[in-house]
């Protein structure tokens, strides 16, 4: 079959290659400061706000980069999507620098790597029924870093007891998981800052919904970015679901999990406009991995290239805003 080959340039590695080039030297000089952001396992023994400005960039930089070889990993075992294997990290990596606040050090950081082994470890659990654990573990653990991320963990969960036989010992298990590293959190609380009770207060508090639908808007080009990222997103889902039932078992079931992951992450934008910037780099993680899919070949895939294509655009556009 034949396949429309327009635009095949935006998804090319040379391409990409220096729209990464662009976007993460721009990204290093950004007129920026370390801004608060509240850590909660690193609460009361880092001050994040006295972390150098340079080394929040490299400390940020390392967790984008390892993000990026895990999800390449991934993708070489499971997915196998894109034409060549570099094509999906860089456009991770691509996508998460869209955000000013991709190389300031967060809690966000830490957490997109957690949540990418959290959503490993569902696809490995016939293999290993300890894996139900783990894939539990590591997201409750991703929400000790950022608090937001506490909400993606009934994704862990329900695709942990999805794909085990159910059992009084697997769902003891896959509980213990998620209390073990609140208990953990708790415990470090009280023995040194005796505080226990305050911190939970702390936590809760930013859990509670934001300015809904009030988006932190930068520039005319951000927002053209903003609804032409979303218009690719949902014609890529429909893409990949129209194909899906000719995937293997294993790349099917990693698609459902990612595109549950991107609505979660929508409702979230939604109730947190304020954190959008902060989740972007998480959002980033299922946006890469239906994106490379759906700009594949396939009949229509020159449309989603287009579409990606005036993303990077506008993406471009937004960054230099930054410097006027």
């Amino acid at each position: 079959m034949q396949y429309n080959r327009k635009y095949s340039f935006a998804i090319s590695i040379p391409y990409l290659i220096l729209l990464f080039a662009f976007m993460s030297a721009t990204a290093w000089i950004l007129p920026a400061q370390n801004i608060h952001r509240w850590i909660p396992v690193l609460a009361g023994f880092v001050d994040i706000e006295d972390i150098p400005l340079l080394d929040s960039h490299i400390i940020a930089a390392v967790f984008l980069i390892i993000t990026a070889v895990s999800l390449y990993a991934f993708n070489e075992r499971y997915i196998m999507t894109g034409r060549v294997s570099l094509t999906l990290p860089l456009v991770f990596l691509i996508l998460a620098l869209s955000s000013p606040l991709s190389l300031i050090f967060s809690g966000t950081s830490v957490a997109t790597l957690f949540l990418m082994w959290s959503l490993y470890t569902t696809l490995t659990l016939k293999k290993n029924d300890q894996n139900s654990f783990l894939s539990v573990f590591l997201a409750t653990s991703a929400a000790l870093f950022e608090p937001l991320a506490v909400f993606l963990i009934p994704i862990a969960m329900f695709f942990s007891i999805r794909e085990i036989a159910v059992s009084l010992r697997k769902i003891v298990l896959i509980l213990l998981a998620f209390l073990i590293p609140f208990l953990f959190i708790i415990s470090l609380r009280f023995i040194f800052f005796d505080d226990a009770v305050i911190f939970a207060e702390e936590y809760l508090r930013h859990l509670k919904a934001g300015a809904v639908l009030e988006p932190n808007i930068r520039s005319v080009s951000n927002i053209l970015f903003l609804l032409e990222f979303i218009i690719l997103l949902l014609t890529s889902i429909k893409s990949v679901y129209r194909r899906i039932n000719s995937f293997k078992i294993v790349k099917s079931a990693s698609f459902v999990r990612f595109t549950t992951m991107i609505v979660f992450l929508a409702i979230l934008v939604i109730l947190y406009p304020e954190s959008g910037s902060w989740l972007m780099q998480i959002v980033s993680l299922p946006a890469a991995v239906l994106i490379v899919e759906s700009t594949g070949e396939n009949e229509d895939s020159h449309k989603r290239k287009l579409s990606f294509f005036l993303v990077t655009i506008f993406m471009v556009l937004s960054r230099v805003v930054c410097f006027i």
